[in-house]
């Protein structure tokens, strides 16, 4: 059975961007982040399930998944005991598409 991640990469608030989990590149390019998603979901393995959401910061609670994974510059909005499944990804990681190191981070919780 596969398990599934879900990697919050924005939160908002009733639809208005409160914070986002991308350096800048993938915001203004959007293919540089379709290759960053793709790439990593080929890096992790066909065993995990992989979703990429933005959450609505008063629904929380909904996000379901074997590991939550949560960009370091979007932990403060986030209380993470609500969580005993969330790890943080370092931003530098995501920036400089470090994905073993990701992986590495991710598995390491399970």
């Amino acid at each position: 059975m596969k398990k599934k991640l879900t990697w919050i990469q924005t939160l908002n608030s009733r639809g208005s961007i409160l914070g986002n989990g991308l350096p800048m590149e993938p915001i203004l390019n959007p293919f540089t982040l379709i290759q960053f998603q793709k790439n990593f979901r080929a890096e992790l393995g066909g065993e995990w399930e992989v979703d990429y959401i933005s959450q609505d910061i008063e629904k929380l609670d909904e996000i379901q998944g074997d590991v939550i994974a949560i960009p370091q510059n979007l932990e403060g909005y986030i209380d993470l005991n609500q969580f005993k499944n969330a790890v943080i990804i370092p931003f530098i990681d995501i920036h400089q598409k470090n994905y073993n190191s990701i992986k590495s981070i991710i598995l390491n919780h399970c």
